[in-house]
C-alpha cells in the first residue's frame, strides 16, 4: 500500500513538473514575443526621426537644433514622427516650462497650474531638412482651455524667442 501511495504521489509530481514544465515555455515564448516587439518600436525610431532631430535651426544669429529647442523649452517630451511618401511630420507633445510664452503675461496662479497641467503640442512639416512656417501650429492649453493658439512664423517665433531667452 505504501509503494502504491509512494508511486501514485510521485507520479502527481512529475504531472505537476510537466505542468510547470509546459507554462514555463510559455512564459519564455511570450517573453521572447514581447523582446522582438520591443526591438522592433525601438528600431522603428528611425535614423530619420534622430536626423530630424538634429535639423539646426538658425535664428536671431544663434543656432541650435530641433531636440535643443524642444529640450530647454518643455517637460515630459513626447515625439511623434511620420514620413508619409517624403513628406515628414514632426508632432511634440510636453509640459509648460517656465518662461515658455512669456509675452502671453501669465498670472501666477495660471503659471503654477500651468507647471503641472499645462499641455504643449507643436507640430509641423519638414520641407528639404527645413521646417515649415505655413505648417507650424503651436497650442498651450490648461484643462481643455486653450491659453495659446498660434500657427504659422509667429508660432515659430515664440517657441525660437523661448529658446534664446533661456540661453
Amino acid at each position: 500500500m505504501r509503494k502504491l501511495i509512494s508511486i501514485l504521489l510521485t507520479s502527481i509530481c512529475l504531472l505537476f513538473l510537466t505542468a510547470c514544465t509546459n507554462q514555463l515555455t510559455e512564459i519564455k515564448k511570450a517573453i521572447s514575443g514581447i523582446d522582438s516587439t520591443a526591438n522592433k518600436a525601438a528600431n522603428a525610431i528611425s535614423k530619420d526621426a534622430h536626423t530630424v532631430r538634429a535639423i539646426e535651426i538658425e535664428y536671431k544669429n544663434e543656432i541650435f537644433t530641433i531636440n535643443d529647442l524642444f529640450e530647454s523649452i518643455l517637460r515630459d517630451i513626447q515625439w511623434e514622427y511620420e514620413n508619409f511618401n517624403e513628406l515628414q511630420e514632426l508632432k511634440v507633445r510636453g509640459t509648460w516650462k517656465e518662461n515658455l510664452f512669456e509675452s502671453y503675461q501669465f498670472t501666477e496662479e495660471q503659471k503654477s497650474k500651468l507647471i503641472t497641467e499645462g499641455k504643449v503640442t507643436v507640430e509641423f512639416q519638414l520641407i528639404d531638412n527645413q521646417i515649415s512656417s505655413d505648417s507650424a501650429v503651436v497650442k498651450l492649453s490648461l484643462n481643455g482651455e486653450k491659453l495659446v493658439d498660434e500657427t504659422g512664423e509667429k508660432a515659430l517665433e515664440l517657441l525660437y524667442d523661448s529658446y534664446i531667452s533661456t540661453h
